[in-house]
């Protein structure tokens, strides 16, 4: 019976040491497990240490680099505000010298100009005797004043700045021809034309939209017309907005006429020519309505435009 306990308690025991062998066994594999762990956390965190390094060298060498760059710069601009300053400097003393030298000049045409304020031998005498005022003085503007008249620009020249001194040259007026023929704005007579003519081609494309089932055509047919009409529209606003010639001289017999109409009769003859190239069917009223008449129709804006372009054409300028 001794024995028999002594086994028991032995048994009891050595179950109890395993157990705590196990205990144990897993304490030291969760231990290492940790300290695994804790090595990777160690390493990524060498790894992130040694990328900040880098980081940070890179950064205080960009940022010594750009402090460079400034310094450079701002030398550079430093240096050339300084030009800039001897520059300025220079020129205003070359102003200053030359508004001198200009008073200087007007002080000797004022002193040796005469008096031409009254037609006297002794006047004519003088007005003979120096002969550089003869040569300033007589200059034939004729020229130069036609030229600049039939630009629509009116023209004054003085010899001196004196008011009561000055001998004025201006533009003749104009004769009763010139009145007839008064200037106008091509820029604007552009723009009002141009204005008709596309609200009249945009209603033809609108028809023609409408049609072209019947005709048999695709949307693009009048979609092309109303793009012609808008480009148009287009140019003449820029050239309007442009000021283009504000101030053109009409004509009495104007070109533009005759070439609208040999330019409508040419694009007739080839607005035929393809109708008979694609052999359109002159019988059947779809395709001579696609083919003939509504591109007639259209080639007739021209002479449209140039007949509105003529009508403005002829009201006066009254920006002289």
């Amino acid at each position: 019976t001794s024995y028999n306990a002594q086994i028991k308690i032995f048994n009891e025991n050595l179950e109890k040491l395993e157990n705590e062998r196990n205990a144990f066994n897993e304490k030291v594999k969760e231990f290492e497990e940790k300290k695994q762990a804790l090595e990777q956390e160690k390493t990524a965190f060498e790894e992130e240490r040694n990328q900040f390094r880098q980081d940070k060298e890179q950064a205080q060498k960009v940022r010594f680099e750009q402090e460079t760059k400034n310094e450079e710069d701002f030398k550079t601009i430093q240096r050339k505000v300084n030009e800039l300053k001897e520059r300025e400097a220079e020129l205003d003393q070359r102003e200053a010298m030359l508004k001198r030298n200009t008073n200087d000049l007007r002080n000797q045409q004022f002193a040796f100009r005469p008096d031409y304020r009254y037609n006297t031998p002794q006047n004519n005498a003088a007005y003979a005797s120096t002969p550089t005022q003869t040569s300033l003085y007589q200059f034939n503007y004729n020229d130069l004043q036609e030229r600049a008249y039939s630009e629509g620009i009116r023209l004054n020249t003085a010899g001196n700045t004196q008011r009561d001194a000055a001998i004025a040259i201006e533009t003749p007026y104009p004769t009763a021809n010139d009145k007839s023929r008064s200037t106008y704005s091509v820029g604007t007579t552009l723009f009002k034309s141009a204005f008709i003519v596309f609200c009249i081609i945009a209603f033809e494309s609108l028809i023609s939209f409408f049609l072209k089932d019947y005709m048999g055509v695709s949307f693009v047919y009048p979609l092309l017309a109303f793009i012609g009409g808008f480009a148009l529209f287009i140019s003449c606003s820029v050239l309007y907005a442009m000021g283009y010639k504000p101030n053109a001289k009409r004509k009495k017999h104007p070109t533009y006429v005759l070439t609208a109409a040999v330019l409508f009769v040419i694009t007739v003859i080839l607005t035929s020519m393809i109708a008979v190239y694609f052999k359109a069917d002159i019988a059947n009223p779809a395709q001579l309505l696609s083919f003939i008449i509504l591109p007639i129709i259209y080639l007739c804006n021209i002479l449209v435009f140039t007949a509105f372009y003529y009508l403005f054409s002829t009201r006066s300028n009254n920006n002289k």
